[in-house]
Parts: structure tokens; sequence; C-alpha cells
């Protein structure tokens, strides 16, 4: 079933991305100057970094982006995305202890919560499609790195559906863990 729900989502995320792509290039909008993005999703997370063994192979994200586009109007430009991600699973961490295949107690997927900033290109696609490719740094639990693909939908004036492929990277336990989020929600932009 879980299989089923990732293609579920990756077919959600290419259905965005085919209407973008399918735009016309004639009167083509211009990078929008500021966005925000409202999003919400989850996605896998590796099992375990190190000796730690995660309770859940998947995780939840909930987050909030604000892109300025950097010089004049244009179909293609450079953007600063500065982001939080909120708390979506606060709560007792510390009841019970699930055995991990090592013999100890099986902990959460470290936070990913907290401010993250990148830099990224965006392209406008038609009169309603927007691509856009980001890699910046996070603080999470720790120091994380990101990398992220989005795809945006204008529904109406100032107001676009939008979907974002993000893969996590960060330090825990002295080795690496990852989280790889699909999220949707809506941009506003000006």
């Amino acid at each position: 079933m879980r299989m089923g729900g990732h293609m579920i989502s990756r077919l959600a995320l290419l259905a965005v991305l085919a209407l973008a792509l399918r735009a016309r290039d004639g009167g083509a909008q211009s990078v929008p100057a500021v966005s925000v993005d409202l999003t919400a999703g989850a996605g896998s997370t590796s099992t375990h970094a190190g000796d730690t063994w995660f309770r859940a192979a998947n995780a939840a994200m909930v987050s909030a982006d604000l892109a300025v586009r950097i010089g004049g109007a244009g179909r293609t430009r450079v953007v600063v995305v500065l982001g939080y991600s909120l708390d979506v699973a606060p709560g007792d961490h510390l009841t019970d202890c699930p055995l991990a295949p090592n013999g100890g107690c099986k902990g959460y997927f470290p936070n990913t919560f907290g401010p993250s900033i990148g830099v990224g290109l965006r392209q406008a696609l038609g009169q309603r499609g927007l691509v856009g490719v980001t890699a910046g740094v996070a603080s999470y639990a720790s120091q994380a790195r990101f990398a992220e693909v989005d795809a945006s939908w204008r529904l109406v004036s100032h107001l676009a559906i939008v979907g974002e492929f993000r893969y996590i990277d960060m330090p825990f336990g002295g080795q690496r863990a990852w989280f790889l989020p699909l999220t949707f929600g809506a941009r506003l932009y000006w």
C-alpha cells in the first residue's frame, strides 16, 4: 500500500509539471517578483543512520517559503528562497521503546522543522506555468542541505497551485539521514 501512495504522489506532481510544460510560449508571464508558498505533504525517510533505527520510514512536512526574484522582469530568473518548516509531530517521544534490529530502541526521525535559505532558478512557461529548482541549507535537528524542484499552475491572478519535491540530507549520529517529501499547496505572488 505504501508504494501505491508514492505512485499517486509522483503522478500528481507529474500532472502539475505536464500542465506547466503544455503551456504555450505566446504571452508568457514573467517570474513573479515575490511569491509565498504554503505547502503540506509527506515522504519517505532513511530507515536508520548509523546505529540509530527510526520508528517509521516516512515523515510529514508543512512549510512556508518566501521567494524573491533577483533582477528585473523576465521568463528565467534567479530567486532567493527563505523558508520555515513547522513542527508537525510534537508530543511525547520517550514513552515506549520498540526494539530495533540492533537490540536498541527505535528512535524518531530527526526533526525537520526550522528555517532554511536557498538560491534557485525559476522559469515561466506560457501564461500560467512556472517551474523551478532550488538548493540550499536548513537548520533542522542539525545543519541540513536540500535540493528542490517545484512546479505551479496559475488558477487566477496572484494565486496558483504548487507541487514541490525536495531531497533533504542531514548529519545524524555520525552518519547521514535523508528525507524525500512531496508537498502540495498554494502559491501567492506579486
